[in-house]
């Protein structure tokens, strides 16, 4: 009876591995397929989270930004890019740690016009493309 029970207990470990091994498979994939748009300050140039992702190198963060996910623009070598966010509820895409309030400012009027009254662009047109 105890052999029994440790080969159930060796069956329950081998498919718990194999259950973890498959999800981390999975997950990996599906951060493969995250990608968004990054905006640069300077160069007005507008490049994938794709791009950075390939290699490591390429994540330069500047020193004092707001958030380690603003880096140096890919483009210029000089700006910085910040992310863009696509907004769940309006589909509108706008910068993220470009002003203190990361929320939408279509979906939040007060945002936007706070933004505009220090003519700060939250929706730049360079990237209307991806919405």
């Amino acid at each position: 009876m105890a052999a029994t029970k440790l080969q159930w207990l060796i069956i329950i470990g081998c498919l718990s591995g194999l259950g973890f091994a498959g999800y981390r498979i999975w997950n990996r994939a599906a951060q493969d397929k995250v990608d968004y748009p990054y905006w640069c300050k300077e160069c007005k140039a507008v490049f994938a989270f794709s791009e950075l992702s390939k290699d490591p190198k390429k994540w330069r963060v500047p020193p004092g930004a707001p958030s380690d996910s603003v880096v140096i623009c890919l483009r210029c070598n000089r700006g910085w890019a910040y992310p863009a966010a696509r907004c769940e509820q309006c589909g509108a895409v706008h910068l993220m740690h470009f002003w203190p309030d990361n929320q939408c400012p279509k979906c939040n009027p007060s945002i936007g016009q706070a933004a505009s009254a220090q003519a700060v662009d939250l929706t730049p047109a360079q990237l209307q493309r991806y919405r």
